[in-house]
């Protein structure tokens, strides 16, 4: 399927065949997804096979697997070190849900084939999430994970990382251009210096957390859904002692976001969810501190303050926009040419928001006691769904402004096809509990 990492193009679904046309992990793994649901299994196998034919001895599965052919002049891609193969860091790892998705398309027309790329699957995949616990929790008492590089949570310019970069203050919406011009220099400078930096120390899981080190609130969200997924994978294959493992994995590294990263006193008392920088809250918003959704067993009041906080530091025209927009590193209007993450919507956050997290709420029998709060995630899960179709009805884009609505950079972006997959709710809250 691959040699030397030299991947063929028909073998894995890039982000975009001609800006991005190396083998991501997250981005592919999102697009496995769109192709199970429409029943490309074939295409999905493939895919998902390729990017994990990335992984090291250690279980690291890199956020890039370069192509033969792709940008030349990449000072970022010559800070790894090997940079004719791959990156050094990962990314979101969402590859078990991918792995669910291609599994039940397969099972409803021959479960033989099923269990066969499970039974095949598998073992790359608690190897993957067996890279993560070995070395990259906070320690050994601490399951929370940290990431080595702000590019690994996927969210590259996203604020939240804002604290290492020479950055000028902003004002929101209105900072004058000129103020944005020089800050996109900023971040990309400040970047490409950590880059070398972490390249200094061989980029060893244990020396690099010294220069960066970041408990992201939406990558440990997404490791913990995605352990749960494991544990279901396992039974699926009656692996009872695995199956028993990951769920208690998940279950730790859920009961850490829920009191290690949740500020009760934050936002005049509401209440909020905040990446730790070394141990210490990072005081900025963005679409990362809304992912606790995704946990099966928030509480009702953690609950209320997310919504809360959607409600008010969210709702745009075209949610969910990836920085609040009381936030004054607010940018919706896509200034920062090249810098991601401070202020679009993206379709795959907006995915996931939904259908593993407000859906989740939604019929979680535990609230069957607060109908209201059941009420306000189906109201702005379905907000994000119509907005989401209308968006992607101009074109698979790569963001939107999350205002007027107007797609940005590239075109025929994979994962923006999720948005197809997300569909309305209409429960009765009278029925939740059944």
């Amino acid at each position: 399927m691959v040699d030397n990492f030299g991947l063929r193009e028909a073998l894995y679904t890039p982000p975009s065949r001609n800006h991005y046309p190396h083998c991501w992990l997250w981005d592919g793994a999102f697009a496995d997804i769109v192709l199970a649901r429409e029943g490309y299994n074939r295409e999905a196998i493939t895919s998902f096979f390729s990017i994990v034919q990335g992984q090291r001895p250690n279980g690291m599965i890199p956020n890039m697997v370069f192509a033969p052919k792709g940008r030349k002049l990449d000072p970022e891609r010559y800070s790894f070190m090997d940079p004719l193969k791959s990156s050094d860091y990962s990314q979101p790892p969402v590859l078990a849900l991918s792995a669910k998705e291609i599994f039940e398309s397969l099972d409803q027309d021959d479960p033989q084939q099923a269990e066969t790329f499970l039974r095949t699957a598998y073992p790359y995949l608690a190897k993957f999430y067996g890279y993560f616990e070995n070395n990259r929790q906070n320690g050994s008492d601490d399951p929370l994970i940290g990431v080595i590089h702000p590019h690994e949570t996927g969210r590259d310019s996203d604020p939240t990382f804002n604290f290492f970069k020479h950055k000028l203050p902003r004002q929101g919406a209105d900072t004058p251009q000129l103020i944005d011009k020089i800050n996109m220099a900023a971040d990309y400078t400040s970047v490409i210096a950590l880059n070398y930096r972490q390249r200094l120390k061989g980029w060893d899981e244990q020396k690099v957390r010294r220069n960066f080190w970041v408990n992201d609130v939406m990558f440990n969200c997404v490791y913990a859904d995605n352990l749960y997924e494991m544990a279901n994978l396992a039974s699926r294959l009656e692996l009872k002692q695995d199956s028993a493992r990951f769920a208690g994995q998940a279950s730790q590294v859920e009961q850490a976001i829920l009191n290690d990263m949740w500020f009760p006193e934050a936002r005049g008392g509401q209440g909020s969810f905040y990446a730790l920088n070394q141990g210490a809250p990072i005081l900025e918003t963005s679409v990362s501190n809304l992912f606790p959704l995704v946990l099966p067993n928030l509480k009702p009041e953690q609950l209320d303050s997310i919504l809360s906080l959607f409600e008010k530091s969210f709702d745009t025209p075209y949610p969910i926009p990836s920085v609040a927009i009381d936030s004054p590193n607010y940018n919706p209007h896509y200034r920062q040419k090249g810098r991601l993450w401070d202020g679009g919507t993206w379709i795959n956050t907006n995915w996931y928001l939904v259908e593993r997290g407000k859906q989740r709420q939604a019929v979680r029998s535990e609230l069957q006691a607060h109908p209201r709060l059941v009420q306000r995630a189906m109201t702005a899960g379905n907000k994000v769904v119509d907005s989401s179709h209308s968006l992607v009805d101009q074109g698979f884009y790569e963001f939107y402004n999350p205002e007027t609505g107007e797609p940005y950079r590239v075109e025929h972006f994979a994962w923006s096809a999720l948005a197809r997959l997300l569909k309305t709710q209409n429960i009765a809250t009278e029925a939740i509990a059944a």
